[in-house]
Parts: structure tokens; C-alpha cells; sequence
């Protein structure tokens, strides 16, 4: 069995597997055969794949963000490095000898790295089971040490982390206010449904945004974008309503009415990372040279070890935040729910 991770590669092979098999069962005190080794040697080589196929839907960082693995796992630090064009070109005779010079004005800014663990073991006693009847291990267990292990990295990709200064999603970007709606400044109403009413505000609201990127940036960027919204900013989004005569959403109506807007999703970290825990929503470019997630080690499994009367897997994946390397192709605005 290979376990390929970013830079490191694990080989469990039939034999590895059955030393370890062949420890376990030995330190159980249970006696076993060629047979019964290889039996639970491939029990353990299920349960680990199981860990590394399983889907983790709650975990939208993978999918909103690009991933950047050029840092080795080795290193607890790592600079980005940003280049700006300075001079100029101007009008002259070629037999002039005013050619303007231009430069490279270098930056560096320095980024940290952090391990996130976790594990999970079976006890001698789920090993005899497994003997005794016949079965395999369950799979659960390392099934929820990945899942765990995905949330927490979701949460700092979106949140950061305030402890280790790990860099997140949310607070990234320019801040844009709610277009004024009188009376209710969200996205919700039970007596407005009509694209004249709430479902133009909410398409206010977001071309509001994507106006302040393409300005910031001098329409360098804003016409790759991607909504980022909370639980009930998307609820809201796709609630039926009626749309020039026609059953319709708000989502379809942006998809249709904006080329520039590609896609939109929803994330339970925004519900409440606005200002006084309002929902949060970000517009943003998915692009790597706007933000990328920093991982140097995705998930990774070791070896089963013998412990007391337990196997135990230890996991571990290295990362560093997600990195926005132009501000300006990012946008966020609060107060769209109440």
C-alpha cells in the first residue's frame, strides 16, 4: 500500500504491514498464524485508505481557495516575495541619451507554519473481536480523525487563527456597506419577493462589491469572481421567488445578469464573522496569484504502533493559513442578515 501525501510517501507494503500485524497480535498476547497476521494486516490497511477516500462535506476549504504545496514540510517559516514595476517611457528622439532607467522594487513578507494532529487507536480488545468473529476493524474511527482534522484546517483557512497568527478568509479584502434598502438593510423579507424588490437589492449589494474590486484594482481583476456567503445569506439566495413573471431564484438571477460572477457557494464559518456576529459575505477572484491556502504537509497517516494495549495512527498535515497576495481583488460586506 502507498500512502502518497504533498512530499512524503509512507510504503506499507504486504510485509510492513505484517510486522506490524505480527507486533499488535503480539503484544495482545494472541497467538495467530501466517494467515491471521496477513488477515488483520490487510484490516489495517483498509481502515487507513478509508481515512484517506473519505469526503468531508462540511470542509469547504479545499474547494474555495487554491492550494499552494511549494513549501517543504521541513520548514517553520517561508517569504513571499512581491515584485512592483517602478519607472517610466517616455516620447525622445532614439539619439537621445534621456533613456529613463526603470527598477524592481522588491518586497518580502514572512509567513509561519503549523502542525494540526490528531489520531485515533484500537484496543487490544477490538482486536480479539475482530479475531474472534471474523470481521474486520471499523473504519470509523479513522474516518473521523480525517474529518476532524479537515474542520479545523477549514476553520483557520476561513477564520485564522488568533493564537498562532495563522491568517484567515474572512477579514481579507476591502470592506464595502450594505446598499441602503430603508427600513431593512438584509437580504431577507417576507413581504418583498419581486426582482423590483429584494432580489434587486441583494443584485445592488453584490455589484456593489464587485465595482470596488474592479476600481481598486483598475480592472486588472473582477471578472473571474466567486461569492463566498453564510447559511442564511445562501438560504436567502436560493428562496423561490418571482422574477420578471417567472418562478426564479436570486442566485440565478446574478449567474445570468453578471458574466463576471462565476459561481457561488456557502460556508458556516461566515454566519456570524461580521461585526457585532453578523453573517459575512466575500466576493473574491479564485486565483493564485490573488490568495492560496499555504500547505506544506496535507493529511498524512504513520505507521501503526503498539502502545500500552492499544495500535495507535497518528495524523498530521503542516499549514499556513491562507495567504491574500492582492487585498484589492477581494471584497466583503456585513449586515446582510440580521
Amino acid at each position: 500500500m502507498l500512502i502518497r501525501t504533498n512530499d512524503l510517501r509512507i510504503r506499507l507494503d504486504a510485509a510492513t504491514m505484517r510486522v506490524v500485524a505480527a507486533d499488535v497480535l503480539k503484544g495482545c498476547m494472541l497467538r495467530a498464524d501466517a494467515g491471521e497476521t496477513a488477515a488483520f494486516a490487510r484490516e489495517l490497511e483498509h481502515v487507513l485508505s478509508t481515512a484517506y477516500e473519505e469526503k468531508i462535506p462540511d470542509a469547504k476549504w479545499r474547494a474555495a481557495f487554491p492550494m499552494n504545496t511549494e513549501v517543504h514540510p521541513g520548514a517553520d517559516t517561508f517569504s513571499e516575495q512581491t515584485l512592483k514595476f517602478m519607472g517610466e517611457a517616455v516620447v525622445a528622439d532614439p539619439d537621445s541619451d534621456n533613456f529613463p532607467m526603470v527598477d524592481v522594487q522588491e518586497s518580502l513578507s514572512a509567513g509561519i507554519l503549523r502542525s494540526i494532529v490528531t489520531g485515533y487507536r484500537y484496543s487490544f480488545q477490538d482486536v480479539r473481536a475482530s479475531q474472534l468473529m471474523g470481521r474486520s476493524l471499523s473504519d470509523l474511527r479513522a474516518r473521523a480523525a480525517r474529518a476532524i482534522w479537515e474542520r479545523q484546517v477549514d476553520k483557520i483557512m476561513f477564520l485564522g487563527d488568533t493564537v498562532t497568527g495563522l491568517p484567515g478568509f474572512y477579514n481579507a479584502g476591502t470592506a464595502v456597506t450594505v446598499t441602503d434598502k430603508g427600513a431593512d438593510d438584509t437580504w431577507e423579507s417576507t413581504t418583498t419577493t419581486t426582482i423590483g424588490g429584494l432580489a434587486q437589492d441583494i443584485a445592488n449589494d453584490v455589484h456593489k462589491m464587485a465595482n470596488q474590486i474592479f476600481t481598486d484594482t483598475k480592472g486588472v481583476r473582477g471578472q473571474n469572481l466567486y461569492l463566498m456567503v453564510g447559511t442564511k445569506g445562501f438560504a436567502s439566495l436560493n428562496k423561490p421567488r418571482i422574477i420578471a413573471n417567472v418562478p426564479s431564484t436570486a442566485a440565478k438571477y446574478l449567474l445570468s445578469q453578471h458574466p463576471w460572477l462565476k459561481g457561488i457557494d456557502f460556508s458556516p464559518r461566515l454566519d456570524t464573522a461580521g461585526a457585532s456576529s453578523k453573517e459575512r459575505v466575500v466576493l473574491y477572484e479564485k486565483d493564485p496569484a490573488v490568495l492560496e491556502s499555504m500547505v506544506s504537509q496535507d493529511f498524512e497517516q504513520f505507521a501503526p504502533q503498539f502502545r500500552n494495549l492499544h495500535t495507535i495512527v497518528l495524523c498530521h498535515g503542516r499549514i499556513g493559513g491562507l495567504r491574500v497576495h492582492e487585498s484589492k481583488a477581494v471584497a466583503y460586506m456585513d449586515g446582510t442578515q440580521a
